[in-house]
């Protein structure tokens, strides 16, 4: 199935975002928790501009659900999901 033009719009700017080089961020978690100069390596996924920054919040306050587990964040991201994680059990 091909895509209609604004999906091809949405595909081809999400990879323009990601051809970067690397950086740091601030991430802010919740009203007192930051993740101070995050890095992000070059042509990553950014977590400050995609999901991953919306996983990443909801990891932090739903600490129950992988509290005492084994973990693991594998992909093409900047691995802030790992982070968050390991900093909450």
């Amino acid at each position: 199935m091909a895509l209609n033009k604004e999906q091809k719009k949405w595909v081809e700017m999400q990879l323009k975002a990601h051809k970067h080089l690397k950086y740091e961020v601030n991430i802010k978690l919740d009203q007192k928790n930051i993740l101070e100069r995050f890095s992000v390596h070059s042509n990553v996924l950014r977590p400050d501009k995609m999901t991953a920054l919306v996983l990443a919040k909801w990891l932090f306050q739903n600490k129950n659900l992988y509290f005492n587990k084994v973990v693991i964040d594998m992909g093409c991201g900047s691995g802030i999901q790992g982070v968050v994680m390991e900093l909450r059990k």
